[in-house]
């Protein structure tokens, strides 16, 4: 794929197709053509989205505001660009939206607007973007100092800790500690983890520390074979500093991680599985947390688009100005819990080759970051509507009913309408940055966990995530064919063959039909058919011959006290049965051909010589 135009161009016929009212469409392609050859790929990474952007406020605010750098029609409040779909959602003369707006159109318009918005650059700006995230990293440090709280929202906020976090768990020992699957400080290998835990261990006084599981470790100076008491913990202190690095998220930022030290990564897995489990089992946070579903986030901003009776939140840089102080302040109720919290939270990151103390909680490579931030966001907004509704000190009961009008999920929020500006006027005053572009607390469009929705429809728009110019690696190539079955699911035939042309031209071969369920790359269908290859004499079924992407394994030996403890931290589901001798080798993957069984049914037939391919219209 040369450029993006090809693809825009594609886009444009089967909005063409989809809505035959509207016209201009030509117009507008040599519009984007124009500017693209003078302006590159800046204008439909970061010119389109900067529109789409301004069409999501206007249909969220009932009035269309034209961005800087598109010019308007002539007397007009809509740009020249889009202008004939524009004028079927906005007043073209004044920019206010019409009382009965194309939700049909809504959505074109966004899939043009945003289908480059999340397509990561070449390597030079890449370059440029992981420096402004380490930058805005640092410089959050200043706003997360944690220091001046209003003292009238202090003592709320503390009442309501107290009786939210009040069934969550008060033992911090009764789960094992783990390997994370991320990298560590120390730079080790997958079982390097492992061995170099053992030999932490071999180094510790039984007479102060302890470890779960069964371990062997000195004690008297001797090698002694102890089972170690369930409550045993693994303790030590570690005067660790994580590393900072980024990671893409979308064409024009990446999000900054911190790599957290071996021993640091291990207890805060431990920490995070007890800390969700508590969640679960508690009365009222798993009533607006949910930790593993967005569903129930998505299906109210749904709700809320249609009916208007929820309003979403976003925040801006959530974990970077999540305080420290504030942290305490929630689990203060909690002391054991916070004190190991604390204990293994990595207090400094290295900055520049020198370490630096972080004032915020966390970064997000610890394993409790996503939690933890979601617990106190929750009890932050179940405290901003008791005072909303003058209840200082609320109940538990009156807890429970608050926690059933709010969601959170990590830095998004939803909540009640009628309490939308108490909860941002909370958030704000601790600290937090409430994202005002995308964040809706009025009209009928609403954005939640990945879910777009405009008067009760899903405009959510199609990403194309991998460079379009550069189809090399299995990543790449996966990406895009995933891309184009959603595209095709949406009707968008032609964008959709144009993207598997591209594939097909890469790779050499034609891609099949497979079942969305098949794990193989291929195209899909609605009725979920796949293409049959051959018959399989052994099991009596047809068989689908395709291509996989899977991870290249690299030599990583175990043995010893360190696979002794793998055996008992490692789920056996989880295990390789090579797993002692090879790992999988990250961001390392190659195609491998396979046969899956084929899916038919007693319809099907399967005698002639080809199978359907897409076809337009």
């Amino acid at each position: 794929m040369k450029s993006p135009l090809g693809l825009l161009r594609a886009l444009l016929h089967d909005v063409a197709r989809l809505e035959p009212t509207v016209h201009g469409l030509d117009r507008d392609y040599s519009t984007i053509e124009a500017r693209v050859k003078h302006e590159g790929f800046s204008f439909v990474a970061v010119t389109l989205p900067t529109l789409g952007a301004a069409i999501d406020y206007g249909i969220s605010s009932g009035r269309f505001t034209c961005p800087l750098g598109l010019r308007k029609i002539k007397r007009g409040a809509i740009p020249r660009l889009f202008s004939g779909m524009l004028c079927d959602v906005f007043d073209s003369n004044t920019g206010l939206m019409l009382q009965c707006p194309n939700v049909d159109i809504v959505k074109c318009l966004r899939e043009a607007c945003y289908m480059f918005k999340k397509t990561l650059g070449d390597s030079s700006r890449e370059e440029i973007l992981d420096k402004a995230a380490k930058r805005s990293f640092w410089l959050s440090e200043i706003d997360a100092h944690g220091t001046g709280f209003p003292a009238s929202y202090t003592s709320t906020l503390k009442n309501v800790a107290q009786i939210v976090c009040a069934s969550l768990t008060k033992d911090p020992r009764g789960d094992l500690g783990r390997h994370g699957p991320g990298a560590v400080a120390e730079g080790y290998t997958p079982n390097q983890k492992w061995s170099e835990l053992s030999e932490a261990i071999m180094a510790l006084d039984s007479s102060a520390y302890g470890f779960e599981g069964f371990a062997y470790f000195k004690a008297d100076g001797e090698m002694k074979d102890v089972l170690c008491p369930a409550e045993g913990i693994f303790s030590a202190i570690t005067s660790g500093v994580a590393r900072l690095v980024s990671v893409p998220k979308n064409s024009t930022s990446r999000r900054t991680i911190t790599v957290e030290p071996m021993l640091h990564q291990f207890e805060q897995q431990r920490l995070n599985r007890i800390l969700r489990n508590s969640i679960a089992r508690c009365g009222v946070l798993s009533r607006c947390l949910d930790l593993t579903d967005q569903v129930p986030n998505q299906k109210l901003a749904e709700i809320g688009s249609r009916t208007g009776e929820w309003s979403t939140i976003d925040l801006s840089s959530a974990s970077d100005l999540l305080s420290l102080n504030l942290v305490k302040l929630v689990f203060a109720s909690k002391k054991e819990f916070l004190y190991e919290l604390l204990q293994w939270r990595t207090a400094r990151a290295d900055r520049d080759g020198c370490p630096y103390r972080l004032r915020k909680f966390a970064g997000m490579g610890n394993a409790t970051t996503f939690p933890v931030q979601s617990v106190v966001f929750a009890v932050l907004c179940i405290a901003a509507m008791a005072t909303q509704d003058g209840q200082g000190s609320p109940s538990y009961r009156r807890c429970c009913n608050y926690a059933s009008q709010v969601r959170v999920f990590g830095d998004d929020i939803i909540v009640r309408s009628d309490y939308a500006q108490s909860v941002v006027t909370w958030l704000t005053s601790f600290g937090l940055k409430v994202n005002q572009k995308k964040s809706f607390l009025k009209g009928n469009f609403k954005e939640s966990c990945g879910m777009d929705a405009f008067k009760g429809y899903d405009v959510t728009p199609v990403y194309l995530r991998r460079w379009p110019n550069v189809l090399v690696g299995p990543d790449d190539i996966a990406s895009v064919v995933a891309t184009a079955n959603q595209l095709w699911l949406r009707c968008l035939y032609e964008s959709a063959n144009y993207l598997v042309q591209e594939v097909e031209a890469a790779l050499g071969r034609r891609l099949p039909l497979v079942s969305r369920n098949s794990g193989v790359i291929g195209l899909h269908s609605r009725i979920d058919a796949m293409e049959a290859h051959g018959w399989d004499p052994k099991l009596q079924r047809l068989i689908t011959r395709s291509i996989v992407v899977r991870s290249r394994s690299r030599s990583d030996k175990l043995d010893g006290y360190g696979a002794l403890l793998k055996f008992f931290h490692t789920p056996l589901i989880e295990r390789d049965k090579r797993h002692l001798s090879r790992v999988p080798w990250r961001y390392h993957s190659c195609f491998k051909k396979t046969a899956v069984p084929t899916q038919v049914s007693a319809n099907d037939d399967y005698e002639h010589s080809g199978s359907p391919r897409w076809k337009t219209g």
